[in-house]
Protein backbone atom coordinates (compact mmCIF):
# COMPACT_ATOMS: atom_id res chain seq x y z
CA UNK A 1 0.00 0.00 0.00
CA UNK A 2 2.78 2.51 1.05
CA UNK A 3 4.72 1.63 -2.04
CA UNK A 4 1.58 2.15 -4.34
CA UNK A 5 0.70 6.11 -2.61
CA UNK A 6 4.19 6.33 -3.49
CA UNK A 7 4.12 5.86 -7.33
CA UNK A 8 1.10 7.85 -7.23
CA UNK A 9 2.83 10.55 -5.53
CA UNK A 10 5.67 10.74 -8.07
CA UNK A 11 3.01 10.47 -10.68
CA UNK A 12 1.87 13.40 -9.63
CA UNK A 13 4.91 14.99 -9.08
CA UNK A 14 6.40 14.50 -12.45
CA UNK A 15 2.77 16.06 -14.32
CA UNK A 16 2.80 19.15 -12.14
CA UNK A 17 6.36 19.70 -13.20
CA UNK A 18 5.38 19.15 -16.69
CA UNK A 19 2.40 21.66 -16.56
CA UNK A 20 4.91 24.32 -15.26
CA UNK A 21 7.39 23.81 -18.14
CA UNK A 22 4.46 23.99 -20.61
CA UNK A 23 3.25 27.48 -19.16
CA UNK A 24 6.89 28.64 -19.14
CA UNK A 25 7.21 27.70 -22.58
CA UNK A 26 3.61 29.31 -23.51
CA UNK A 27 4.99 32.74 -21.98
CA UNK A 28 8.16 32.67 -23.90
CA UNK A 29 6.34 32.30 -27.05
CA UNK A 30 3.59 34.87 -26.10
CA UNK A 31 6.52 36.70 -25.54
CA UNK A 32 8.18 36.68 -28.22
CA UNK A 33 5.01 37.30 -30.19
CA UNK A 34 4.26 40.35 -28.30
CA UNK A 35 8.10 41.48 -29.23
CA UNK A 36 7.48 40.43 -33.29
CA UNK A 37 4.05 42.84 -33.07
CA UNK A 38 5.59 45.34 -31.27
CA UNK A 39 8.23 45.74 -33.73
CA UNK A 40 6.35 45.05 -36.72
CA UNK A 41 3.98 48.75 -35.37
CA UNK A 42 7.01 50.33 -34.34
CA UNK A 43 8.56 49.91 -37.97
CA UNK A 44 5.30 50.78 -39.42
CA UNK A 45 5.27 53.75 -37.52
CA UNK A 46 8.66 54.96 -38.75
CA UNK A 47 7.91 54.10 -42.27
CA UNK A 48 4.39 56.20 -41.50
CA UNK A 49 6.49 58.78 -40.21
CA UNK A 50 9.09 58.75 -43.19
CA UNK A 51 6.39 58.89 -45.69
CA UNK A 52 4.57 62.10 -43.97
CA UNK A 53 7.81 63.80 -43.98
CA UNK A 54 7.86 63.00 -47.88
CA UNK A 55 4.30 64.26 -48.30
CA UNK A 56 4.94 67.34 -46.57
CA UNK A 57 8.16 68.28 -49.44
CA UNK A 58 5.61 67.01 -52.11
CA UNK A 59 2.81 69.13 -50.97
CA UNK A 60 5.30 72.36 -50.25
CA UNK A 61 6.90 71.54 -53.96
CA UNK A 62 3.35 71.44 -55.51
CA UNK A 63 2.14 74.76 -53.49
CA UNK A 64 5.17 76.33 -54.79
CA UNK A 65 4.51 75.21 -58.22
CA UNK A 66 1.19 76.54 -58.42
CA UNK A 67 1.86 79.76 -56.83
CA UNK A 68 4.43 80.47 -59.88
CA UNK A 69 1.18 78.87 -62.28
CA UNK A 70 -1.17 81.50 -60.08
CA UNK A 71 0.88 84.72 -61.06
CA UNK A 72 1.87 83.44 -64.24
CA UNK A 73 -1.67 83.45 -64.97
CA UNK A 74 -2.22 86.83 -63.34
CA UNK A 75 -0.02 88.69 -65.53
CA UNK A 76 -0.80 86.62 -68.77
CA UNK A 77 -4.51 87.83 -68.31
CA UNK A 78 -3.14 91.46 -67.86
CA UNK A 79 -1.21 91.37 -71.04
CA UNK A 80 -4.05 89.74 -72.98
CA UNK A 81 -6.13 93.11 -71.33
CA UNK A 82 -3.70 94.81 -73.08
CA UNK A 83 -3.51 93.41 -76.40
CA UNK A 84 -7.42 93.57 -76.67
CA UNK A 85 -7.41 96.97 -75.72
CA UNK A 86 -5.09 97.69 -78.56
CA UNK A 87 -6.88 95.24 -80.69
CA UNK A 88 -10.30 97.45 -80.31
CA UNK A 89 -8.29 100.76 -81.05
CA UNK A 90 -6.28 99.43 -84.47
CA UNK A 91 -10.32 97.97 -85.51
CA UNK A 92 -12.04 101.34 -84.46
CA UNK A 93 -9.31 103.25 -86.76
CA UNK A 94 -9.72 100.93 -89.21
CA UNK A 95 -13.86 101.16 -89.17
CA UNK A 96 -13.81 104.70 -89.16
CA UNK A 97 -10.80 105.21 -91.69
CA UNK A 98 -9.40 107.48 -89.28
CA UNK A 99 -5.76 109.06 -89.82
CA UNK A 100 -2.00 107.65 -88.87
CA UNK A 101 -0.99 108.93 -85.69
CA UNK A 102 2.14 108.59 -83.75
CA UNK A 103 0.27 106.43 -80.68
CA UNK A 104 -0.83 103.86 -82.88
CA UNK A 105 2.59 102.72 -82.90
CA UNK A 106 2.29 100.36 -79.50
CA UNK A 107 -0.68 99.14 -81.08
CA UNK A 108 -0.23 97.44 -84.55
CA UNK A 109 1.81 94.57 -82.63
CA UNK A 110 -0.13 93.96 -79.42
CA UNK A 111 -3.25 93.37 -81.57
CA UNK A 112 -1.91 90.34 -83.35
CA UNK A 113 -1.12 88.68 -80.67
CA UNK A 114 -3.54 86.34 -79.01
CA UNK A 115 -1.91 85.37 -75.68
CA UNK A 116 -1.53 81.67 -75.89
CA UNK A 117 1.94 80.10 -75.45
CA UNK A 118 3.41 77.09 -72.86
CA UNK A 119 2.80 79.35 -69.18
CA UNK A 120 2.30 76.35 -67.39
CA UNK A 121 5.05 74.87 -64.67
CA UNK A 122 4.75 70.98 -64.08
CA UNK A 123 7.67 70.36 -61.62
CA UNK A 124 6.10 69.71 -58.74
CA UNK A 125 3.44 67.29 -60.24
CA UNK A 126 5.88 65.56 -62.42
CA UNK A 127 7.75 65.04 -58.88
CA UNK A 128 4.78 63.60 -57.43
CA UNK A 129 4.10 61.26 -60.28
CA UNK A 130 7.95 60.17 -59.94
CA UNK A 131 7.47 59.46 -56.05
CA UNK A 132 3.70 57.37 -56.62
CA UNK A 133 0.30 59.49 -56.13
CA UNK A 134 -0.08 56.85 -53.11
CA UNK A 135 2.15 59.22 -50.22
CA UNK A 136 -0.28 61.55 -50.59
CA UNK A 137 -2.50 60.10 -47.64
CA UNK A 138 -5.68 62.71 -48.22
CA UNK A 139 -7.91 60.98 -50.90
CA UNK A 140 -9.70 64.23 -51.43
CA UNK A 141 -6.70 66.40 -51.85
CA UNK A 142 -4.81 63.85 -54.22
CA UNK A 143 -7.71 63.91 -56.49
CA UNK A 144 -8.45 67.18 -57.04
CA UNK A 145 -4.33 67.89 -57.56
CA UNK A 146 -4.70 64.93 -60.47
CA UNK A 147 -7.72 66.92 -61.76
CA UNK A 148 -5.94 70.06 -62.03
CA UNK A 149 -3.11 68.82 -63.52
CA UNK A 150 -4.76 65.73 -65.84
CA UNK A 151 -7.98 67.38 -66.90
CA UNK A 152 -7.80 71.55 -65.83
CA UNK A 153 -4.48 72.28 -67.47
CA UNK A 154 -4.38 69.80 -69.87
CA UNK A 155 -7.22 70.04 -71.74
CA UNK A 156 -8.17 73.99 -71.10
CA UNK A 157 -4.50 75.63 -71.45
CA UNK A 158 -2.70 72.91 -73.61
CA UNK A 159 -4.55 72.17 -76.72
CA UNK A 160 -4.69 75.94 -76.93
CA UNK A 161 -1.07 76.48 -76.44
CA UNK A 162 -0.26 76.24 -80.63
CA UNK A 163 -2.91 78.61 -81.65
CA UNK A 164 -1.99 80.75 -84.68
CA UNK A 165 1.15 78.24 -85.10
CA UNK A 166 -0.79 77.06 -88.77
CA UNK A 167 -0.81 81.09 -90.29
CA UNK A 168 2.37 82.32 -88.37
CA UNK A 169 4.20 81.48 -91.36
CA UNK A 170 2.35 83.50 -93.73
CA UNK A 171 1.41 85.95 -91.62
CA UNK A 172 4.87 86.66 -90.38
CA UNK A 173 6.09 86.64 -93.81
CA UNK A 174 2.69 89.73 -94.57
CA UNK A 175 3.63 91.78 -91.49
CA UNK A 176 7.93 91.75 -92.40
CA UNK A 177 6.75 92.47 -96.13
CA UNK A 178 4.21 95.30 -94.55
CA UNK A 179 5.51 97.21 -91.18
CA UNK A 180 8.69 97.98 -90.12
CA UNK A 181 9.98 97.43 -86.87
CA UNK A 182 11.84 99.18 -84.26
CA UNK A 183 13.58 96.61 -81.60
CA UNK A 184 14.20 99.45 -79.57
CA UNK A 185 10.52 100.83 -78.55
CA UNK A 186 9.38 97.73 -80.20
CA UNK A 187 6.83 99.29 -82.16
CA UNK A 188 5.55 98.80 -85.64
CA UNK A 189 4.79 101.31 -88.16
CA UNK A 190 3.43 99.76 -91.37
CA UNK A 191 5.05 101.27 -94.88
CA UNK A 192 1.44 102.13 -96.68
CA UNK A 193 -0.96 103.23 -93.78
CA UNK A 194 -3.83 103.15 -96.01
CA UNK A 195 -3.16 99.54 -97.91
CA UNK A 196 -2.92 98.37 -94.03
CA UNK A 197 -6.31 99.64 -92.38
CA UNK A 198 -8.00 98.52 -96.28
CA UNK A 199 -6.33 94.93 -96.73
CA UNK A 200 -8.84 92.24 -95.54
CA UNK A 201 -5.77 90.09 -94.90
CA UNK A 202 -4.77 92.22 -92.24
CA UNK A 203 -8.18 93.07 -90.68
CA UNK A 204 -8.50 89.27 -90.45
CA UNK A 205 -5.35 88.87 -88.46
CA UNK A 206 -6.88 91.26 -85.96
CA UNK A 207 -10.12 89.59 -85.47
CA UNK A 208 -8.70 85.78 -85.18
CA UNK A 209 -6.47 87.08 -82.92
CA UNK A 210 -9.36 89.10 -81.00
CA UNK A 211 -11.65 86.29 -81.04
CA UNK A 212 -9.07 83.37 -79.68
CA UNK A 213 -8.22 85.98 -76.87
CA UNK A 214 -11.53 85.48 -75.65
CA UNK A 215 -11.24 82.09 -75.28
CA UNK A 216 -7.57 82.02 -73.85
CA UNK A 217 -9.10 83.90 -71.38
CA UNK A 218 -11.76 82.08 -70.06
CA UNK A 219 -9.73 79.14 -69.94
CA UNK A 220 -7.00 80.61 -68.23
CA UNK A 221 -9.55 82.55 -65.63
CA UNK A 222 -10.47 78.69 -65.28
CA UNK A 223 -7.34 77.41 -64.52
CA UNK A 224 -6.89 80.09 -62.23
CA UNK A 225 -9.43 79.73 -60.00
CA UNK A 226 -9.20 76.12 -59.60
CA UNK A 227 -5.30 76.66 -59.28
CA UNK A 228 -5.88 78.81 -56.01
CA UNK A 229 -8.47 76.25 -55.14
CA UNK A 230 -6.62 73.28 -54.80
CA UNK A 231 -3.35 75.50 -53.31
CA UNK A 232 -5.61 76.27 -50.76
CA UNK A 233 -6.67 72.69 -50.43
CA UNK A 234 -3.07 72.04 -50.62
CA UNK A 235 -2.06 74.40 -47.55
CA UNK A 236 -4.93 73.31 -45.64
CA UNK A 237 -3.35 70.08 -45.81
CA UNK A 238 -0.22 71.69 -44.74
CA UNK A 239 -1.46 72.83 -41.48
CA UNK A 240 -2.89 69.64 -40.14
Amino acid sequence: MIKFFRRIRRQFLSENKFGKYLLYALGEILLVVIGILIAIQINNWNEYKKDRIVEKKVLEGLAKNLEMNIERFETRLRNIKRYSKSGEIILSIIENKRGETDTLRQHWNWALINGSGEIITLAGYEGLKDIGFEIISNEVVKDEIINLYEDTYLLQLNHRQGWGTEVKPNADKYITEHFSWNTISRERVPHDYRFIINDNYFIGLVKTAALQRVYITDALNKSLKESQRVLQLIKDELKE
